[in-house]
Order: C-alpha cells, then structure tokens, then sequence
C-alpha cells in the first residue's frame, strides 16, 4: 500500500456549506413587520419591503460569512427569503381577516384608493364606496383567495429577484462562495 497512490486515500471531506437560512429568517422577518404595519405596508405597491428583505438576507449572509455571492446564489436567497416572509405575512392576513373579520390594513387602502378616484370625479368617489361596502357584505371567497396566494407568489418572486440582483452586486466580501468550498 503506497500513501501516494491517490486510489489509495480516501478524498478529502467536504467542506461545510454556509448557512443561509438565519439570514433568510431576519429578511423574512423584516418582511413580515412591514407587511402588517400600517402605512408601511402600502410601500407594498411598489415592492420595497420585499426588496429591502432580500437585501437584508443577502447583506446578513456575505458579512457573517465573508463570502460573496455569484448573482444566481444571491437571486435564490432572496427569492426565498421574500416568498418566506410574504406567505407569512399573507396566511396571518388571511387568517386574521376569517376569524375576526377584519382586513389588516383595509382602512388605509379604502383612503388611497377614494383620494384616487376623488380626482376622476365624485361619481367615481360613489361608485368606489358602494364597490368597497358590496364587497364587504360578500366576504371572502375561494377565487380571491387563489387570486392573493398566486399574486403574493408572483410579486415575491420578482422583487426578490431584484432584490437578490441588487445584493449580489453591492455586498462583496471575500472569495466567491463557489471558491471558498
């Protein structure tokens, strides 16, 4: 038995992956707050949380790490981190709205949305009011249900791929997480 046959040794152990699920929960976390805040929530029109969790996770990582993340590492981790907090958010909204009957937030969409239609004129305004109130009395239904989980899903995917884009290309530290294994 030669020690220098390669055939002869066993190969090396693999090094241990970097975790990134601890970043992923506090991006996810971050999500979850502003998505339940008044106010703040509303950023959610234009996906800001969504993108400011990713971000986050992504930043968390390359720093507790000392890596940096190729674009397509950085665009999964916040794709998942977004989709991990947006469901969250969304199941607890869904949630809170069947068993209390209350919509999380709905009193400042109901004012966005008439300030909106305030400037079309105030048949628009009426028109809105008897929408909001029908919709009210009808509840929630199965179809919206499903229209909310795919958009939630649809929405989560593409800010969190901006986001994780946006990550990969601000936080560098250190070799490519690739190299470092």
């Amino acid at each position: 038995m030669d020690p220098t046959d390669p055939s002869t040794n066993p190969p090396p152990a693999p090094l241990e992956e970097p975790d990134d699920f601890k970043p992923m929960l506090i991006g996810a976390a971050l999500i979850f707050v502003m998505s339940v805040v008044p106010y703040v929530s509303l950023l959610g029109c234009c996906c800001l949380p969504h993108i400011a969790g990713a971000l986050l996770a992504v930043h968390l990582f390359t720093k507790w790490n000392r890596l940096t993340l190729t674009s397509g590492e950085a665009i999964k981790l916040g794709i998942l981190t977004v989709l991990l907090g947006a469901m969250a958010a969304w199941a607890v909204a869904v949630a809170w709205q069947l068993i209390f009957g209350y919509q999380l937030n709905m009193k400042q969409v109901e004012a966005l949305m008439l300030k909106i239609y305030s400037h079309f004129g105030p048949q628009f305004v009426d028109k809105a009011r008897e929408a909001m109130e029908a919709q009210k009395q009808k509840g929630v239904t199965l179809s919206q249900l499903l229209i909310g989980l795919c958009a939630t899903v649809v929405v989560s995917a593409i800010s969190g791929l901006i986001g994780g884009a946006l990550g990969a290309a601000l936080f560098k530290r250190g070799p490519a997480k690739d190299q470092a294994s």
